[in-house]
C-alpha cells in the first residue's frame, strides 16, 4: 500500500500542531508520537552516536521509483503481524506508538531519497510456498523480500535474491554491513564464502522481539529466593546465571500444590508451584543457543563443518540435553509443556504466580503480560560457570531481507533498505522495547541493562540459520530432551546432514 498523500498531510498537521522536535540523519524534522505520551517521546529524543549515521551521500535522490516489499506473515500466533509492522501496516493508527514510529521513519525515507515505499504482506503463509514461480520467472513486481528465516532462506538456493556483496557492480554500494543497525554476527553466519544473500537487524521487529530471554516473577523470587541467592540482576552481572543455578532454584521453589502424581516422571504438574516452565518446540532452540551449543563451525576459507553431530565438537550439546532432561524428568520444579500452545500455557502459570521463570521470546511480554507488571527479564542461562559469555538466540522466524536479483531498482532499493534500518535503530527499536516491556526499558535501569545485554549477545551459526535445508537440525533439542541423550544421539544424523550440506553449498556456490 502506498503512503497516501492525505495521511501524510494529516500527520504533518499533527507535527506542526504539537511543535515537534527535529529529527534524524542530520537534517529535517524529528517526528514524535501523536498521543502526547511524554515517556514515549523521551525514548526518541536522545542524539545518536555518529557511527549510527549512514554513509549515504547527502545529495542522494532518485527519480521517484516505487520500492516494493514482499513479506510473509506465517501465523499470528508466531508473533503477530511483526514483519508487516516492521515495514508498513495497511491501516496506519497514529495513536499506536510503534506504528507511528514506523510511519514517521518511512515518511522521512521517502522524502530524503525521493522514493515511494510499497508493501504486500502474504498472511498465514510464507513466500517460498506461495509466490515461488512468480519470483523464478524474473518478472516479479517486487524489489525487496522480507522472508521468514526458517523457510524463505532457501530462496537463495534458487538464485532469487542477489549476492549483496556485488552491489557495487550495480552502482548500489549503499548498505553499511558494519553499521550497528545491521547484525554482523547474524549476517555473517547467513553468508557463505563471501556471498551474502540475506541481512537482518533492528529493522526487523521479529529480530528485536524474537530474542529469547528468561522472564522472572520478581514477587515470587523476592519471597523465596532473595535471602539465599541475592538480587537476580547481581547474579546475572556476576556471570552466575547458569543452568545449574536454574536447576537449583527450581528445586527450591517447588511446592506440590495439587497433590497430583501424574504430571510427569517425578509427579511435577502444571498445578504445582514451579521453578521453570518451558513450552515444547522453539523455546528449547533458544535455551540451547544460550547454553553455548554450536551447530556448525566455519574455517578461514569459509568452509562449513557440522559440529553438533561430531563427537569431538558437540560436548556442549550433549551436556545441555542431559541437563534439561534431568530438570524436566528426574527432579521437581521444572515443567515441560507438551503439547505446546504457543506460550499460552506457560504464561498462564506465570501470571498466576506459580512459577519463578518462563523461558520464551521478548515479544511474548506484549502478548501475555499486559496486566502483570512485577516481572523482570534476564538472558538465557549459560551452560555452566565455565562458559565465558551469555548468548542470545533468535526465533527461527526472524525476518531476513534480500534484494531481488533482477530489476532496475537495485540502487534505490539498497539505499532505501539502508536508511530504513538506520532510522529504525535510532527510533523504532527504543519505542518497540518500551511498548512491549511496559516502559521498563526507559524507566527501569535494571531492565534496560538486561535488554541491552540480551540484544548485544545475539548468536547464530550457518547450520542453525539454514536448518530447514539440513534436516531441521536447528530444532534437534525439541524432542532430544524428552529422553536420555548421549553423543551417539546426535551422531546418528551425521551422514544425512552431511549430504544435505554438500547439496546446499553447491547451490549457493552456483548462484554466487
Amino acid at each position: 500500500m502506498k503512503l497516501k498523500m492525505y495521511v501524510r498531510f494529516l500527520v504533518v498537521l499533527l507535527l506542526f500542531a504539537m511543535a515537534l522536535a527535529a529529527v534524524g540523519c542530520g537534517q529535517g524534522k524529528k517526528p514524535q508520537p501523536a498521543t502526547g505520551d511524554t515517556s514515549a517521546q523521551e525514548t526518541q529524543s536522545a542524539e545518536p552516536p555518529a557511527d549510527d549515521e549512514t554513509d549515504l551521500p547527502s545529495d542522494l535522490r532518485f527519480n521517484d521509483p516505487e520500492i516494493s516489499f514482499l513479506i510473509g506473515e506465517p501465523s499470528a500466533n508466531k508473533g503477530g503481524t511483526f514483519t508487516e509492522r516492521s515495514i508498513m501496516l495497511e491501516d496506519f493508527d497514529p495513536d499506536a506508538k510503534v506504528d507511528y514510529a514506523v510511519y514517521s521513519r518511512n515518511m522521512q525515507v521517502e522524502d530524503q531519497l525521493n522514493v515511494t515505499i510499497l508493501c504486500r504482506a502474504i498472511n498465514d503463509a510464507i513466500i517460498k510456498n506461495t509466490l515461488m514461480n512468480d519470483l523464478l520467472s524474473g518478472e516479479s513486481a517486487f524489489d525487496i523480500l522480507g522472508g521468514y528465516q526458517a523457510w524463505d532462506i532457501a530462496l537463495a538456493q534458487q538464485g532469487i535474491v542477489m549476492n549483496l556483496n556485488k552491489l557495487g557492480e550495480y552502482g548500489a554500494d549503499y548498505i553499511g554491513f558494519e553499521k550497528p543497525y545491521w547484525s554482523q554476527q547474524y549476517d555473517n553466519a547467513l553468508a557463505y564464502k563471501g556471498s551474502m544473500y540475506w541481512i537482518t537487524g533492528d529493522l526487523a521487529l521479529r529480530y528485536l522481539g524474537g530474542m529469547y530471554c528468561t522472564f522472572v516473577n520478581l514477587q515470587l523470587y523476592n519471597d523465596v529466593m532473595l535471602t539465599k541467592h541475592g538480587s537476580i540482576y547481581d547474579l546475572v552481572d556476576d556471570g552466575a546465571w547458569t543452568l545449574d543455578t536454574l536447576e537449583e532454584m527450581s528445586r527450591e521453589a517447588y511446592m506440590d500444590l495439587d497433590e497430583n502424581e501424574s504430571g510427569g516422571a517425578t509427579g511435577t504438574s502444571a498445578g504445582d508451584r514451579l521453578g521453570l516452565v518451558v513450552e515444547k518446540n522453539d523455546m528449547l532452540d533458544g535455551m540451547a543457543v544460550g547454553a553455548g551449543v554450536v551447530w556448525s563451525t566455519t574455517d578461514s576459507e569459509g568452509n562449513v563443518q557440522i559440529a553438533i553431530t561430531d563427537t569431538a565438537l558437540n560436548q556442549a550439546a550433549v551436556e545441555f540435553a542431559q541437563k534439561m532432561y534431568r530438570m524436566f524428568y528426574e527432579g521437581d520444579g521444572a515443567y515441560y509443556v507438551i503439547p505446546h500452545n504457543h506460550s499460552a500455557k506457560a504464561f498462564e502459570i506465570f501470571n498466576t504466580g506459580r512459577t519463578l521463570f518462563v523461558h520464551d521470546k521478548v515479544y511474548q511480554a506484549e502478548n501475555y503480560l499486559g496486566e502483570f507488571e512485577n516481572y523482570g527479564i534476564i538472558p538465557s542461562p549459560k551452560l555452566n560457570a565455565a562458559q565465558e559469555n551469555y548468548r542470545t538466540g533468535i526465533h527461527d522466524g526472524c525476518t531476513l531481507f534480500g534484494l531481488m536479483a533482477t530489476g532496475d531498482t537495485i540502487p534505490a532499493s539498497a539505499a532505501t533498505l539502508e536508511l530504513m534500518a538506520a532510522l529504525s535503530y535510532k527510533t523504532v527499536r527504543k519505542v518497540y522495547y518500551d511498548e512491549t516491556l511496559h516502559y521498563k526499558y526507559s524507566r527501569d535501569p535494571d531492565s534496560s541493562r538486561m535488554v541491552d545485554l540480551i540484544h548485544d549477545s545475539v548468536y547464530i551459526d550457518f547450520a542453525f540459520a539454514w536448518g530447514n535445508s539440513l534436516n531441521s537440525v536447528h530444532n534437534i533439542f525439541r524432542d532430544t530432551v524428552t529422553s536420555q541423550s548421549t553423543a551417539t544421539t546426535f551422531k546418528k544424523q551425521k551422514n544425512v546432514i552431511g549430504t544435505l550440506l554438500e547439496d546446499l553449498v553447491a547451490k549457493l556456490e552456483q548462484n554466487a
